[in-house]
């Protein structure tokens, strides 16, 4: 659910009272006492104007059984009261009844076309029961009536928000289908009825990102992320385009916002633990070791399932002549990923190197087992047994790689 950037307000003395809410509490239940006082002693209402405006009352308090009654029994009289078909949609919609609503609300528009709360409530079932192209159509049509009024059709915010809400729906349905063009479409109306509108923005970020237009991508969701700075997966989407321009510390730089704003967002820690490795490797590349194996691990707080991170921990320990320590991280990287012949090539050289021959052999053919054609575990299995004696072995072997 988005939430709403609130600005700045500086308070008033009364905003910060502490009396005041309760103050205010007390002025809504003294309404609701002489509202219920003038009730009690009233006599019911009568005529249809008496009922409707009561039915209206009881279905604004939410006492919809008893609002549905009085609606139903000013329609016995009256078939073409709008208010009261109006009324009588809007409770069965409360209740559940949302194909009765329906029929309701459509028995409107058959003596009212133009009407405006008719054609919103239509819109809003067809919208809920996800028929996008209906619910458009009634959205516009609603717009449209309200403009004819000669009013501004900007002083009916819901009535915009969810027709924009709709379009850009549709248009991820028609983007799923790979009508990618039509898309777009829906993306740029919903922005011009709402320029302010995160999602249309968003979704505009994700085709051209798809596409490969990067920097087209990143402009629309830092647009998205302007209109909506909560918007988690607009960081997380630019850390990964970032990721893939190798502006890896730019990447992870999003990836922290955007975890900062929820920090469960698996998507969002399993992508920070890749760049984060990336970037260790990228260090210890130039030299600064202790710093790469500083990110592997940085890494595996976020997802201490990732086996590249446990590799390179290896690779890095290894580079140190920390044996027991590599062989542990490689253990863990074939661990959570069973197919990582690297690893099993690695440890087998590391037991080599220690004499241990038998296991380096066991953990060569556990590669190749992975990877027939692995060149680095032929060539080494090779060794081993020109070693043994096994001269045979390693010609049978470059045989394999010619």
């Amino acid at each position: 659910m988005q939430q709403l950037f609130q600005s700045g307000k500086k308070q008033t003395k009364d905003d910060s009272s502490p009396g005041n809410d309760d103050n205010n509490n007390n002025k809504d239940n003294n309404d609701d006492n002489n509202t219920k006082k003038r009730l009690k002693g009233t006599p019911p209402p009568t005529g249809p104007q008496g009922i409707l405006k009561r039915a209206q009352f009881l279905l604004s308090r939410l006492k919809v059984v008893e609002a549905l009654s009085l609606f139903e029994e000013i329609l016995s009289g009256d078939k073409t009261n709008i208010k009261a078909i109006i009324g009588k949609g809007n409770c069965l919609k409360l209740l559940g009844s949302r194909k009765e609503a329906f029929e309701c609300f459509n028995s409107a528009l058959s003596f009212a076309p133009e009407d405006v709360e008719t054609l919103f409530n239509c819109g809003v079932l067809e919208k809920e029961a996800e028929r996008l192209p209906e619910a458009i159509s009634l959205f516009q049509r609603s717009l449209e009536a309200i403009r004819k009024r000669g009013e501004n059709d900007g002083d009916y915010p819901d009535h915009i928000l969810n027709l924009v809400q709709v379009l850009t729906d549709l248009g991820t349905k028609l983007k799923l289908v790979g009508d990618i063009d039509q898309a777009m479409e829906k993306y740029l109306e919903a922005i011009k009825l709402n320029p302010a509108y995160a999602p249309a923005y968003y979704n505009i970020g994700v085709i051209y990102s798809e596409l490969g237009k990067y920097e087209e991508a990143l402009h629309h969701y830092h647009k998205a992320i302007e209109y909506n700075p909560f918007y988690v997966e607009s960081y997380c989407n630019c850390g990964v385009i970032y990721k893939n321009m190798m502006k890896l510390e730019e990447a992870i730089s999003y990836y922290v916002k955007a975890l900062s704003l929820n920090p469960n967002f698996v998507i969002a820690r399993s992508n920070m633990a890749i760049a984060l490795t990336d970037y260790g490797t990228k260090l210890k590349n130039q030299g600064q070791l202790k710093e790469g194996i500083r990110q592997y691990k940085r890494a595996l707080t976020f997802n201490y399932q990732y086996a590249d991170a446990y590799y390179n921990l290896g690779v890095a320990y290894g580079e140190q002549y920390k044996s027991e320590q590599a062989i542990v991280y490689y253990e863990l990287a074939i661990h959570f990923n069973p197919t990582c012949c690297e690893a099993y090539n690695n440890s087998g050289v590391i037991l080599k190197e220690q004499d241990n021959l038998e296991k380096a052999i066991q953990y060569y053919q556990a590669a190749l087992s992975i990877n027939p054609q692995f060149s680095q575990t032929l060539n080494n299995i090779g060794v081993i047994f020109t070693i043994q004696g096994k001269v045979m072995f390693p010609v049978f072997n470059l045989s394999q790689l010619s």
